[in-house]
């Protein structure tokens, strides 16, 4: 097992990095790459029609897909307002009391 000391002394120095020479120019990062990987595949996949196509058949999974996507926790510096609407609203009192 590795102690606390053995850990820290394994470490890079303040404002030193495991790869001095770092990224070439113009050499995408990993999440780009990927990124444009899911984009493509989206498209041939048929795109934003294919999207809500699948929300309206899949509405609980779409839900739970799209909570995944943004963060689980936001600061807010100074006011803000929003307004989520996630369920369709009443269309008559009526209809929903049963008179």
């Amino acid at each position: 097992m590795i102690c606390k000391e053995q850990k820290k002394s394994n470490r890079f120095q303040p404002g030193q990095s495991g790869n001095p020479a770092g990224r070439k120019p113009g050499v995408p990062n990993k999440f780009t790459s990927l990124k444009q990987s899911f984009l493509n595949v989206f498209e041939k996949m048929g795109g934003d029609e294919a999207l809500l196509e699948f929300a309206k058949t899949h509405k609980p999974l779409f839900y739970q897909m799209v909570t995944r996507l943004f963060p689980q926790e936001i600061e807010q510096i100074g006011s803000v307002k929003v307004h989520f609407h996630l369920c369709k609203p009443p269309q008559d009192k009526d209809e929903h009391s049963g008179t």
